[in-house]
């Protein structure tokens, strides 16, 4: 049965320690190294202060895409390690991008 199988560059990103107020940005690479595209439906996060922009296409086998996230580091302080949730038609359905950051 065909399906999508995606490579990331990094799943999980760790940016060096920032003061609060900072926004962050990084961009995720993926790679659909299935053999069906790869459909982004929604992602969750546990608060508004983080963001990604998911691609409104699908990704065909063999393509790569960059998903750009921010976090807004207002407010925040200690050790931010969030998990990004992106809801997709891979096998497991869900694609787990993380970020860790410590706000001083």
């Amino acid at each position: 049965m065909a399906q999508p199988k995606v490579l990331v560059d990094k799943a999980t990103v760790k940016f060096e320690k920032v003061v609060e107020g900072k926004l962050l940005k990084h961009i995720f690479k993926l790679t659909n190294t299935g053999d069906s595209p790869l459909v982004f439906n929604n992602y969750n996060v546990g608060c508004p202060c983080t963001t990604i922009i998911l691609p409104k296409q699908p990704v065909l086998p063999g393509q790569t895409v960059e998903l750009p996230m921010e976090f807004d580091s207002k407010g925040k302080y200690g050790l931010q390690d969030r998990a990004i949730i992106n809801n997709t038609n891979l096998p497991k359905s869900e694609l787990i991008l993380r970020f860790k950051v410590y706000v001083k």
